[in-house]
Protein backbone atom coordinates (compact mmCIF):
# COMPACT_ATOMS: atom_id res chain seq x y z
CA UNK A 1 0.00 0.00 0.00
CA UNK A 2 1.49 3.56 -0.91
CA UNK A 3 2.38 6.38 1.48
CA UNK A 4 -0.66 8.21 2.15
CA UNK A 5 -1.12 12.03 4.68
CA UNK A 6 -4.38 12.38 5.52
CA UNK A 7 -5.82 13.90 8.74
CA UNK A 8 -7.44 12.22 11.22
CA UNK A 9 -7.62 11.43 14.96
CA UNK A 10 -5.80 9.01 16.81
CA UNK A 11 -6.88 7.42 19.82
CA UNK A 12 -4.38 5.13 22.10
CA UNK A 13 -5.90 2.75 25.27
CA UNK A 14 -3.85 1.48 27.58
CA UNK A 15 -5.12 -1.30 29.93
CA UNK A 16 -3.48 0.29 33.46
CA UNK A 17 -2.26 -2.22 35.87
CA UNK A 18 -1.93 -5.30 33.87
CA UNK A 19 1.35 -5.98 34.89
CA UNK A 20 0.33 -6.54 38.68
CA UNK A 21 -2.66 -8.54 37.50
CA UNK A 22 -0.14 -11.03 35.78
CA UNK A 23 1.80 -11.35 39.07
CA UNK A 24 -1.72 -11.92 41.34
CA UNK A 25 -3.67 -14.21 39.18
CA UNK A 26 -1.34 -16.24 36.87
CA UNK A 27 -0.43 -15.57 33.38
CA UNK A 28 -3.59 -17.85 31.71
CA UNK A 29 -5.98 -15.82 33.78
CA UNK A 30 -4.82 -12.27 33.26
CA UNK A 31 -4.03 -12.70 29.74
CA UNK A 32 -7.84 -13.97 29.24
CA UNK A 33 -8.75 -10.73 31.17
CA UNK A 34 -6.37 -8.42 29.28
CA UNK A 35 -7.76 -10.16 26.13
CA UNK A 36 -11.46 -9.68 26.98
CA UNK A 37 -11.08 -6.01 27.44
CA UNK A 38 -8.94 -5.53 24.17
CA UNK A 39 -12.16 -7.26 22.50
CA UNK A 40 -14.06 -4.62 24.32
CA UNK A 41 -11.93 -1.71 23.04
CA UNK A 42 -11.73 -3.13 19.94
CA UNK A 43 -15.73 -3.47 19.95
CA UNK A 44 -15.93 0.21 20.96
CA UNK A 45 -14.07 1.71 18.76
CA UNK A 46 -15.93 0.27 15.71
CA UNK A 47 -19.63 1.23 17.34
CA UNK A 48 -18.27 4.55 17.09
CA UNK A 49 -17.04 4.63 13.47
CA UNK A 50 -13.09 4.04 14.38
CA UNK A 51 -10.31 1.54 12.87
CA UNK A 52 -7.93 -0.49 15.01
CA UNK A 53 -4.66 -0.05 13.81
CA UNK A 54 -3.23 -2.76 16.06
CA UNK A 55 -2.90 -3.81 19.65
CA UNK A 56 0.76 -3.59 21.22
CA UNK A 57 1.13 -5.80 24.27
CA UNK A 58 -1.94 -4.32 26.36
CA UNK A 59 -2.85 -1.18 24.21
CA UNK A 60 -5.13 -0.21 21.52
CA UNK A 61 -3.84 1.89 18.50
CA UNK A 62 -6.89 3.37 16.61
CA UNK A 63 -7.96 5.98 14.90
CA UNK A 64 -11.35 7.64 13.18
CA UNK A 65 -11.98 10.19 10.69
CA UNK A 66 -14.20 12.43 13.44
CA UNK A 67 -12.17 14.03 16.73
CA UNK A 68 -16.03 13.45 18.26
CA UNK A 69 -16.39 9.60 17.32
CA UNK A 70 -12.89 9.31 18.97
CA UNK A 71 -13.82 11.20 22.35
CA UNK A 72 -17.62 8.84 21.70
CA UNK A 73 -15.36 6.21 22.12
CA UNK A 74 -13.28 7.26 24.83
CA UNK A 75 -15.79 7.38 27.49
CA UNK A 76 -17.57 4.30 26.59
CA UNK A 77 -14.40 2.81 26.80
CA UNK A 78 -13.95 3.83 30.23
CA UNK A 79 -17.69 3.99 31.10
CA UNK A 80 -17.17 -0.15 30.12
CA UNK A 81 -14.33 -0.26 32.31
CA UNK A 82 -15.33 1.18 35.13
CA UNK A 83 -18.80 -0.83 35.57
CA UNK A 84 -16.97 -4.01 34.74
CA UNK A 85 -18.21 -7.05 37.03
CA UNK A 86 -15.44 -8.34 37.20
CA UNK A 87 -13.25 -9.18 40.33
CA UNK A 88 -10.18 -7.34 39.20
CA UNK A 89 -11.29 -4.01 37.65
CA UNK A 90 -9.09 -2.24 35.36
CA UNK A 91 -8.68 1.49 33.95
CA UNK A 92 -7.51 2.40 31.39
CA UNK A 93 -5.16 5.82 30.24
CA UNK A 94 -6.14 7.03 27.13
CA UNK A 95 -4.70 9.73 24.66
CA UNK A 96 -5.92 11.41 21.99
CA UNK A 97 -4.67 13.49 19.08
CA UNK A 98 -5.71 15.06 15.88
CA UNK A 99 -3.44 16.17 12.75
CA UNK A 100 -2.17 14.91 10.01
CA UNK A 101 -1.03 11.06 9.92
CA UNK A 102 0.74 9.27 7.76
CA UNK A 103 -1.17 5.94 6.66
CA UNK A 104 1.35 3.07 5.59
CA UNK A 105 1.45 -0.64 5.57
CA UNK A 106 -1.61 -0.70 7.53
CA UNK A 107 0.43 1.91 10.22
CA UNK A 108 0.15 5.09 11.24
CA UNK A 109 2.92 7.60 11.47
CA UNK A 110 3.70 11.19 12.45
CA UNK A 111 3.84 14.15 15.22
CA UNK A 112 0.01 13.27 15.87
CA UNK A 113 0.54 9.71 16.52
CA UNK A 114 3.39 10.45 18.69
CA UNK A 115 1.59 12.93 21.00
CA UNK A 116 -1.31 10.67 20.88
CA UNK A 117 0.95 7.92 22.47
CA UNK A 118 2.48 10.42 24.67
CA UNK A 119 -0.92 11.27 26.54
CA UNK A 120 -1.32 8.06 26.83
CA UNK A 121 1.46 7.72 28.65
CA UNK A 122 0.81 10.36 31.37
CA UNK A 123 -2.94 9.73 31.79
CA UNK A 124 -3.92 8.46 35.08
CA UNK A 125 -5.52 5.23 34.89
CA UNK A 126 -9.76 6.21 33.97
CA UNK A 127 -8.81 9.44 32.25
CA UNK A 128 -8.53 10.74 28.88
CA UNK A 129 -7.17 13.61 27.14
CA UNK A 130 -7.81 15.24 24.15
CA UNK A 131 -5.97 18.71 24.24
CA UNK A 132 -7.08 19.59 20.90
CA UNK A 133 -11.06 19.25 22.23
CA UNK A 134 -9.96 20.82 25.19
CA UNK A 135 -11.05 17.70 27.21
CA UNK A 136 -9.74 15.92 29.74
CA UNK A 137 -11.93 13.54 31.73
CA UNK A 138 -12.08 11.20 34.28
CA UNK A 139 -14.49 8.59 35.52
Amino acid sequence: MPTEKIISTVMFADISGSSPLYKKLGDNKANALIQRVLSMLTDVTSKHHGIVIKTIGDEVMTYFDRSDHAAGAAMEMQETCRNSSSDFPLTLRIGIDTGGIIRENNDLFGETVNNAAYLTSIAKGGKFYFPKMHLTLST
